[in-house]
C-alpha cells in the first residue's frame, strides 16, 4: 500500500518540479504584498483606529437590531405583500397593476434636479413652451384616450366664413 502511494505521488512531484519557478515567484510576490500592506497599515494606524471608533455606533446599532434586520429583508422581494402571505394575494400566474406616473417637466424638475445647478431649467422650458407635457391629475382611460382627440374651440371667421 505504501509502495503504491509512493508510485502514485511521483507524477505530482514532477509537475511541482516543472512549476517550481512560478511557485517561488508567487511566494516572493506574496511577501512583497505583505510588506506593502504592513507599511500602509503602520502609516495610517491613527486614521484607521479613528475610523473604526467612528464605526462603532453604527455597528452597535446593527448588532442591537438582532434578527429583525435580516427578517425584514424577506419583505423586499415581495413588497408590499409579506412573504408569508403573498401567495394568498396572487392567485394564478399573473397580477394586474395600475400606476399613475407624473412626468410633467415641473415634477421631473422638482424631483430630480432640486439642489443642483440645473434646478428650474425644466420648469422654465415648460413655461417657455406654454404647455404642459401631461398632467398626472387629469388622467384619462389609456385605452380610449389615444382614439379621441379633444374638441377644438373653433370660432367662426369674421364675415360669416365667406
Amino acid at each position: 500500500m505504501l509502495a503504491s502511494a509512493i508510485d502514485g505521488i511521483e507524477p505530482a512531484l514532477a509537475v511541482l518540479n516543472q512549476q517550481r519557478a512560478d511557485l517561488v515567484n508567487a511566494l516572493v510576490s506574496l511577501g512583497k504584498l505583505g510588506d506593502v500592506a504592513t507599511k500602509v497599515v503602520t502609516s495610517t494606524k491613527e486614521d484607521l483606529i479613528a475610523n473604526l471608533n467612528n464605526l462603532a455606533p453604527t455597528l452597535s446599532g446593527l448588532a442591537d437590531s438582532g434578527q429583525d434586520l435580516t427578517q425584514s429583508l424577506s419583505v423586499l422581494g415581495t413588497f408590499p405583500f409579506p412573504m408569508n402571505s403573498f401567495k394568498n394575494a396572487f392567485r394564478g400566474d399573473y397580477a394586474n397593476l395600475g400606476v399613475t406616473v407624473d412626468l410633467t417637466l415641473a415634477r421631473l424638475d422638482s424631483a430630480l434636479l432640486r439642489g443642483t445647478p440645473l434646478a428650474g431649467q425644466l420648469t422654465s422650458l415648460q413655461q417657455t413652451l406654454q404647455q404642459n407635457a401631461g398632467q398626472g391629475t387629469k388622467a384619462a382611460d389609456p385605452l380610449q384616450a389615444p382614439l379621441h382627440t379633444p374638441p377644438q374651440n373653433q370660432t367662426p371667421p369674421p364675415g360669416g366664413g365667406r
